[in-house]
């Protein structure tokens, strides 16, 4: 049954994917959190078609894991150290973290732990983030250092009921448009 349509395909590939930006705004929105991370280390899905989507267009995007989305909060502090502990050399744009609400620049030609080079997070304000579940039962997405110390929530939000409630929203699925990571 189609639920809503895509101007252009939505694919993963590439530093801030079309549709990794997609992804990580349907998660922020679904769970009206202050931002979002999403991780594709172990994504595994098909790109969104152009033209009519339907609901097994979202069940292939976000395949092969059906997690439910967690809240935390995190200090602007917190999201800086997290977004340089997933810039990892030995793993390219796989763990290059997807933000929603933010965007940063970092540079893989700095030493490992001093790559971010810009990030527009206030460092001294908390914020509600959005995760996707599997970044703590699967250790999908590196937390430097907070696993343990963090209070998780877990929402009644899976992944793939964000991803339907944001093209039913508009009836369409929009890449969002302006880049939010950059390597210099």
């Amino acid at each position: 049954r189609p639920i809503g349509s895509s101007a252009n395909r939505l694919v993963m590939e590439g530093l801030d994917s079309p549709m990794a930006r997609w992804i990580s705004d349907a998660m922020r929105i679904a769970t009206g959190a202050d931002l979002a991370i999403y991780s594709r280390r172990h994504y595994r899905g098909l790109p969104i078609p152009k033209g009519t989507v339907d609901e097994i267009d979202l069940i292939q995007c976000s395949r092969p894991f059906e997690e439910y989305l967690a809240l935390v909060y995190l200090s602007g502090r917190d999201i800086v150290n997290i977004v340089e502990d997933n810039l990892r050399e030995d793993a390219g744009y796989e763990y290059v973290i997807q933000p929603s609400g933010f965007r940063y620049t970092f540079s893989w030609d700095r030493p490992l732990g001093t790559r971010l080079t810009n990030i527009d997070v206030d460092t001294g304000r908390t914020y509600l983030v959005a995760l996707e579940g599997q970044a703590f039962n699967r250790r999908t997405l590196y937390l430097a250092g907070r696993e343990s110390c963090l209070d998780v929530r877990v929402t009644n939000v899976p992944l793939r009921g964000a991803l339907y409630a944001h093209v039913v929203r508009t009836g369409k699925v929009i890449a969002p448009q302006g880049r939010r990571i950059w390597a210099v």
